[in-house]
């Protein structure tokens, strides 16, 4: 918190005399003092049913009369996120407990956090590495800025909310529903995303234990001939393949009658 000049401007026992007003130096530090100290903080009731201690990512859990309650939060559960601050002080259970919502929080064992780095809740704690899969909600709640087991700092900036686009497992594609909504949506057969982001779509028929050349499908018989639902990857190249000599043939005979 900002230190702050004051004095009484007023008698408070009756026979002490009134105070001196501020001089202008006074005044110019008060501001500069009140501009330096950027901390936000936030009153609430400890609501978790044990002792919560200082960093512990809370959310906003329920009312007390008029005071918000709070509890600690947890990724991997939706009912307990988003993160709404950082506990600045240990308190017991069902005791005054102060949040950081914005700001310094310094004196945190962050050994474990990246100095630089977004700090992300992951499990009840604190990360420099965001949750994966989709049972994990994403919340960065701002930056390390000093790593270390005592005196230890983050800056809290958080957003007071979850990632509108969530994890994501491994093999499924975002398609939207009927509500116009986006919805994890498993491949039929499955997908692989290498390290460079470029998709490999699988599926089941398309194996070399199915795959045929062009004469399979020739028909026999014009007037029973069914065509096949799927084709494997080789008959596609392979058609590609005739497709593109065909047309070269097609130039090259244009190209002799032009000449000829």
């Amino acid at each position: 918190m900002a230190t702050l000049t004051t004095r009484e401007l007023t008698q408070t026992d009756g026979t002490a005399g009134k105070g001196l007003p501020l001089t202008n130096a006074e005044v110019d530090q008060n501001f500069i003092n009140l501009n330096d100290d950027q901390t936000l903080t936030f009153k609430a009731k400890n609501d978790e049913g044990a002792e919560l201690v200082k960093g512990d990512p809370v959310y906003i859990k329920g009312l007390s009369g008029n005071t918000p309650t709070v509890a600690k939060a947890d990724s991997t559960d939706a009912n307990k996120m988003p993160v709404f601050g950082l506990v600045q002080l240990n308190a017991n259970d069902s005791a005054s407990v102060t949040l950081v919502i914005f700001g310094d929080l310094t004196g945190l064992n962050t050994s474990t956090l990246t100095a630089g780095n977004s700090v992300y809740v992951s499990n009840g704690g604190l990360s420099s590495t965001p949750p994966t899969g989709e049972g994990s909600l994403l919340q960065n709640i701002g930056i390390c800025q000093r790593s270390d087991a005592t005196v230890g700092s983050v800056k809290v900036a958080g957003a007071g909310r979850t990632n509108a686009t969530p994890n994501l497992d491994s093999g499924k594609l975002f398609l939207g529903d009927s509500n116009n909504q986006a919805v994890s949506t498993a491949l039929s057969g499955g997908a692989t995303v290498d390290e460079n982001g470029v998709v490999t779509l699988i599926d089941s028929n398309w194996d070399d234990a199915h795959t045929h050349s062009l004469s399979t499908h020739a028909p026999t018989d014009a007037n029973n001939y069914a065509h096949p639902a799927t084709h494997s990857i080789s008959e596609v190249a392979e058609l590609q393949t005739a497709l593109d000599a065909k047309e070269a043939l097609g130039n090259a005979v244009a190209m002799s009658i032009a000449l000829g």
